[in-house]
């Protein structure tokens, strides 16, 4: 298993959810699992690779995402902090973790959603 997922205690599973099975994440932290979980399409999870590569890359130096769960994430290169949506404007974030780590988390989402 990727060091990364063990470190975050990650596992991705499917639970039955209205007649429906659904992808889920699962992690040390409930709102890292919720943000990632948000981007349950793989047109979604693309785009956040997509934003994550951008930040990393240097093309823009900050990037916010709220989420349908009301989970915001603030990126910038080096780190990714994870708000509760109504504790966004507060100066201390819920979770935070290197945004290189956030990147290979979502690629892995990623490869799970196209399983």
């Amino acid at each position: 298993m990727n060091q990364i997922l063990e470190l975050y205690k990650i596992s991705f599973y499917k639970k039955l959810i209205l007649g429906n099975y659904m992808k889920l994440m699962s992690s040390n932290n409930d709102y890292l699992s919720q943000f990632i979980t948000d981007f349950y399409t793989l047109d979604s999870a693309n785009e956040l690779i997509s934003g994550i590569n951008s930040i990393l890359n240097d093309e823009i130096s900050l990037i916010d995402y709220s989420t349908e769960s009301l989970v915001t994430l603030v990126m910038d290169k080096t780190i990714s902090k994870i708000y509760a949506y109504a504790e966004y404007n507060s100066s201390t974030s819920y979770f935070s973790l290197p945004t290189i780590h956030l990147k290979i988390i979502s690629e892995e989402w990623l490869d799970y959603l196209t399983k």
